[in-house]
């Protein structure tokens, strides 16, 4: 399992039943074994992503245009960064947030912020084909 070493990451410190449970999920046929590099069809069916804003994933969901709700961790240093991806997100800075948001989430009371999340993807990047890969190798 993860370290407890940042104790200031909300996603990192797990209670000891927290770790039973991911133990048992992480253990589960319902997760993507480790050697699985692409998280596309992960990210495809989930209503709720929650990640670290360093992560590529935020910028991968905002692909489908399908009304995800994207929750990202940021420390106060990358909120002062420009980001135009940011109006996509929904931020959070510590625990509490991150409940109030999923408490939202399950109320149906949080904006979903990705209506028109497929737009600015594409302005970025071109239409994904499959063949990024080679495209990079060639370079």
């Amino acid at each position: 399992m993860y370290p407890s070493t940042n104790d200031e990451n909300p996603l990192f410190p797990f209670s000891d039943l927290e770790q039973k449970h991911a133990y048992q999920l992480c253990n589960s046929k319902n997760i993507l074994p480790d050697t699985q590099t692409n998280t596309l069809k992960l990210i495809e069916h989930a209503r709720v992503l929650i990640c670290d804003s360093d992560s590529s994933i935020p910028f991968e969901a905002l692909y489908f245009n399908d009304k995800k709700h994207i929750l990202v961790y940021e420390t106060i240093e990358q909120q002062s960064k420009e980001d135009d991806r940011r109006k996509y997100f929904h931020t959070f800075y510590n625990v509490q947030q991150l409940a109030t948001l999923l408490e939202r989430y399950f109320a149906g009371e949080l904006e979903c912020k990705t209506e028109k999340s497929h737009e600015f993807f594409l302005e970025k990047y071109e239409e994904p084909d499959g063949k990024e890969i080679e495209r990079l190798a060639n370079i």
